[in-house]
C-alpha cells in the first residue's frame, strides 16, 4: 500500500505486484473491505517501467472491472466493516 506501490516494491527487489479493489472505509488500509485481489509476476531484472505498466494497463484495469462485478452483481456486500460473500464463486 502507500503513494508509490510499484516504487516501494521495486526498491525491494520483490517480483509479484497486485492490486487490490476494495470499500472505502474512513480508515485507511483497515484491511477488512477487500472485494477482489489479483498479481502479476516479472523476472528479475525486469525494469521498473515495463512493471509499472504491465500493472497500470492490464491488472489494475482488470481487478477494477472484477472488482465492480462482484458489487454489481451483488455478490458482496459491507457489513460492518468487513466484505460479505453472498453466492460461491467459481
Amino acid at each position: 500500500p502507500g503513494f508509490r506501490p510499484y516504487e516501494d516494491a521495486f526498491q525491494h527487489r520483490m517480483l509479484t505486484y497486485g492490486a487490490t479493489v476494495h470499500f472505502i472505509v474512513p480508515e485507511l488500509d483497515a484491511g477488512n473491505q477487500i472485494i477482489h485481489q489479483s498479481t502479476f509476476t516479472v523476472f528479475p531484472g525486469t525494469p521498473l517501467e515495463q512493471i509499472k505498466k504491465l500493472g497500470e494497463t492490464d491488472n489494475e484495469p482488470a481487478c477494477l472491472v472484477e472488482g465492480v462485478r462482484r458489487v454489481v452483481d451483488r455478490e458482496v456486500e459491507l457489513h460492518f466493516h468487513r466484505v460479505v460473500r453472498r453466492g460461491g464463486w467459481a
